[in-house]
């Protein structure tokens, strides 16, 4: 009985592994592709996570990799197609708690309030992102 605890024990760890040493290729490969697109990044790249959005973007949350440029927020998940949110369609951004009827302690999350949808991140400097997204379309309405 011990023998069968410990590998299944092994058995996760070892796949624990095999997914975080994927994750990290996967992010790696990201950056490199984000930062060799010849895009101008104000923030970014860096990993966040989508919780999903009310309408356009969907509602199946993941994580990938962010980046902000003066023309739209750029989002690469881990595992499906990158999208794009055109800055100009940003009305206004805020910090909330809870978004989508989740809440995850001690988390906030980033929400772009665009003319079609509320959208969430998870991102690592809430503060940060909130006054580059406001900067960008404070610039847009001179």
């Amino acid at each position: 009985m011990i023998f069968i605890y410990i590998l299944i024990c092994l058995a996760v760890f070892l796949s624990f592994m095999i997914y975080m040493s994927w994750k990290r290729k996967k992010v790696e490969h990201i950056f490199r592709e984000m930062k060799l697109s010849g895009e101008a990044f104000i923030l970014g790249p860096e990993v966040a996570s989508f919780r999903g959005a009310t309408a356009k973007y969907g509602r199946i949350k993941c994580d990938g990799v962010i980046g902000l440029t003066n023309e739209k927020i750029i989002f690469v998940p881990f595992v499906s197609k990158k999208f794009f949110i055109p800055m100009n369609e940003i009305k206004d951004v805020s910090e909330s708690k809870k978004f989508l009827g989740h809440y995850r302690a001690g988390i906030s999350v980033l929400v772009l309030h665009s003319k079609e949808a509320d959208i969430g991140f998870f991102v690592k400097n809430i503060l940060r992102w909130q006054n580059a997204i406001r900067g960008i379309i404070k610039m847009g309405k001179e």
